[in-house]
């Protein structure tokens, strides 16, 4: 797929990563006269399942990879960098200006490509993940508290006794790294009526107000965090 104007100076994107097509249909929509878009998810392994990046073991043929040389070498923007290329990536799209991530924590990527010193710009979609991830962590403290698992066996066994799980309310939850998903972990954590600690790079009360957590630890003061949690989420 590649969505273009007949105009002459687009800037040439590519999407590296397999997308939804409403996704692809929205990035070209809002730039329709400034951006000539390729989209070829025929050269990219087939999504498992939504926002999947694919089979990781997928190659492509030497046909296909011809062709996915060809219009790297094109590009201007990409979404996400392009996996399993053995050469450096400003060789193989020398008028790449931009790469826009899928993912939040793209430092050490950044590095192990060589691009940290390169005039390339890196932008990641921090944040986007809060709400998925703080619906997971309750997942599993629910899953424990509640004793899913014991349940689960024994209606398989169509067994039932009686038992008390314990509850979130009154327990203290321990955030290490307070950024986005932590600040929404947090939130659903006062919720559940919990109490929230955290441990950031210091202990500015303001800052611990601003998170919506009742206490801020600094580095220093790990072992007493630690201390206090009923459970810890890094």
């Amino acid at each position: 797929m590649s969505v273009a104007t007949d105009a002459v100076n687009l800037v040439k994107v590519m999407l590296t990563s397999p997308l939804e097509l409403e996704h692809v249909e929205r990035i070209a929509s809002a730039f329709p006269d400034r951006i000539d878009l390729t989209f070829r998810p025929d050269l990219m392994p087939a999504p498992r399942y939504v926002a999947d990046h694919g089979d990781p073991s997928w190659r492509r043929n030497p046909a296909q990879e011809r062709e996915w040389l060809h219009l790297l070498a094109q590009a201007e923007v990409l979404l996400d960098f392009p996996q399993h290329e053995p050469r450096p990536l400003l060789e193989l799209a020398p008028k790449l200006r931009w790469v826009q991530t899928t993912s939040a924590g793209v430092g050490p990527l950044v590095q192990r490509l060589g691009l940290q010193d390169s005039h390339l710009i890196v932008t990641t979609s921090s944040g986007i993940h809060a709400q998925p991830l703080a619906e997971f962590v309750f997942a599993a403290l629910l899953f424990h508290t509640k004793e899913i698992g014991r349940l689960q066996d024994e209606q398989r066994a169509r067994q039932w006794y009686r038992f008390a799980g314990v509850e979130l309310a009154g327990r203290t939850m321990a955030i290490i790294g307070p950024g986005r998903i932590g600040r929404e972990i947090a939130r659903i954590a006062r919720a559940f009526r919990m109490r929230v600690a955290a441990l950031g790079r210091d202990s500015d009360p303001a800052r611990a107000e601003s998170l919506g957590v009742d206490r801020l630890y600094s580095r220093e003061e790990l072992q007493l965090l630690l201390a206090e949690a009923d459970c810890l989420v890094v």
